[in-house]
């Protein structure tokens, strides 16, 4: 890591270039995010199911804003009431962009996800729900909620 902040910067002074940092969202984004010219973030948040919840770091998730990507890796309804959670406690919806990324053979994308999401009181009336990646490619890649 030693010398990125220092070529972020040089990259970005080249309007034409863009930086993105995915992370699995152990990783600090402070020491980027205060750079002059911020790259975007994509930040997978690994629910309680993974094991890997306890290395999140929260701070994370209040740096996102318009230009970055919070996606939750699910492989339960559990997984999902948490991700429904974060999205409420952190207000993110409409702040950032959020994926819901199912473990295949874990869960069934439309009875875990889809209805959860719809029953959530964070969505307005024309909100995206959610854009899942790895799902059954007869289910559409973005689904959107209308009340």
């Amino acid at each position: 890591r030693k010398g990125m902040e220092e070529l972020i910067e040089a990259i970005l002074e080249d309007s034409s270039q863009r930086v993105e940092i995915e992370t699995n969202g152990s990783v600090d984004l402070k020491p980027y995010h205060i750079l002059k010219k911020r790259p975007s973030f994509t930040m997978d948040y690994k629910a309680p199911d993974s094991g890997m919840e306890k290395e999140m770091l929260l701070s994370n998730l209040e740096l996102l804003g318009s230009e970055d990507t919070l996606k939750f890796v699910v492989s339960s309804r559990r997984d999902m009431e948490k991700a429904l959670e974060i999205l409420e406690k952190y207000r993110l919806v409409g702040k950032t962009a959020v994926y819901f990324s199912p473990v295949f053979g874990r869960i069934q994308p439309v009875e875990s996800l889809h209805r959860p999401v719809l029953a959530s009181s964070l969505l307005g009336p024309s909100q995206p729900a959610a854009v899942m990646a790895g799902t059954d490619p007869r289910i559409p890649a973005v689904l959107t909620h209308h009340r």
